[in-house]
């Protein structure tokens, strides 16, 4: 008979993602998805493929730590293809999208235009100031209010 596993919450947070029951995981894939703080944390188990038999929650509700998500048994069917995650799929591809409109290269009427005044761009300039892959930019999506302009 395999081996029972109860997977209970690693923190307090919203259950927005679960594992249909009868689905088999492979190891490391989440059997759960919980946001917390704006975040979103996978639940999973790394050291074997597991089969979902059923759930003590659902998605939308709201979970403590130690509180019981899933209940799985041990399963010895090899998963034959891991698919990627549903969940993060779009969001990817998405996010691609939109950094790239962000880049000097998709933008090049506005980087003719500084140069004609004799300036580089903003990037062009931290690239020289920093190392290669030290600075992370933050707010790439953001914008100034200017409710007052507008």
């Amino acid at each position: 008979m395999a081996e029972s596993v109860t997977v209970e919450s690693p923190l307090l947070g919203t259950v927005i993602f679960l594992a249909p029951p009868g689905e088999v995981v492979a190891m490391g894939r989440p059997i759960c998805i919980i946001e917390s703080m704006k975040m979103e944390h996978p639940v999973s188990i790394d050291d074997e493929n597991i089969e979902v038999v059923g759930h003590f929650v659902s998605i939308g509700d709201s979970v403590v730590v130690g509180q019981p998500l899933v209940a799985c048994k041990v399963s010895l069917a090899e998963v034959a293809t891991i698919e990627s995650d549903p969940l993060e799929d779009d969001r990817l591809t998405e996010l691609v999208r939109r950094e790239a409109i962000l880049a000097d290269d998709a933008r090049p009427a506005k980087v003719a235009r500084r140069r004609a005044l004799g300036l580089r761009t903003a990037r062009e300039n931290i690239s020289d100031l920093l190392d290669e892959g030290s600075f992370v930019e933050y707010g790439r999506f953001a914008y100034a209010a200017q409710r007052a302009r507008r």
